[in-house]
């Protein structure tokens, strides 16, 4: 399973993990379980608000 690891005082991305989501080893992060076709990356804002669509942006999203 996909998850990110966020900081929980920015809410911003600070990695991308393949993990069983067994144990406690983010402690100190908040970790979000991804969606099979979520994205996201490092430096990506989450949004916790409930049923947020999306719950992750790009704070410099390209562009034209």
């Amino acid at each position: 399973m996909r998850w990110a690891v966020i900081y929980p005082d920015t809410l911003l991305v600070e990695n991308i993990v393949i993990w069983s989501g067994e144990g406690n080893i983010f402690a100190g992060f908040i970790t979000v379980q991804l969606g099979e076709n979520e994205y996201c990356n490092p430096g990506w804002v989450y949004d916790p608000t409930p049923l947020a669509e999306p719950r992750f942006s790009d704070p410099n999203p390209p562009t034209e």
